[in-house]
């Protein structure tokens, strides 16, 4: 059930790259910087990882768990009063890395010929958003890049996305028995 849900999304999201156009370029942008909707999303985030390291066992470093709490709160908290710009991307961030956390424990209960596949799908997922993390101005600028030529890069990612969404069901239509 995992791998039919995570294929819909990939090819959902393909079909999303290939329906924008140039014309939407000013919408993105101008949610990237949407202070609103910014702060809402880095709070929810914010509120949910700290949540997450309180429910840490002993084994994971549970022992610290109140000066991490501290730790990361103040270093949020700083993030949102003094470094405001993009914080609607770093919380996108945040809940996408919660996200593919939990979609990689799910991933163990998926047939030995489909793991890998959806481990090196979230693997650069990942990728992306650690670098999305570190420089989020790069979000901006890559929106532009996606869409320069006639034949639109945009188009070829959604077409990869439905390429790899359809390749998961066929692989998990040959586990099923």
């Amino acid at each position: 059930m995992f791998v039919a849900w995570l294929s819909a999304g990939i090819i959902a999201m393909g079909l999303f790259c290939l329906w924008t156009r140039e014309s939407h370029l000013p919408i993105f942008r101008r949610l990237l910087r949407n202070d609103r909707l910014g702060k809402t999303v880095f709070g929810l985030a914010s509120i949910l990882f700290l949540i997450k390291i309180l429910q840490l066992g002993e084994a994971d470093f549970g022992r610290y768990k109140f000066l991490l709490v501290l730790i990361f709160g103040f270093s949020l908290l700083g993030c949102a009063l003094y470094w405001q710009d993009f914080l609607i991307v770093r919380g996108m961030v945040v809940l996408g890395l919660m996200g593919i956390q939990a979609a990689l424990d799910i991933n163990f209960a998926t047939p030995d010929l489909v793991r890998p596949w959806i481990s090196a799908y979230f693997y650069l997922w990942i990728f992306l958003m650690i670098y999305a993390g570190v420089c989020p101005y790069c979000v901006r600028d890559i929106l532009p890049y996606l869409y320069q030529s006639k034949a639109s890069k945009m188009k070829y990612l959604g077409i990869t996305h439905l390429m790899y969404g359809g390749l998961l069901i066929t692989l998990m239509l040959c586990c099923h028995e």
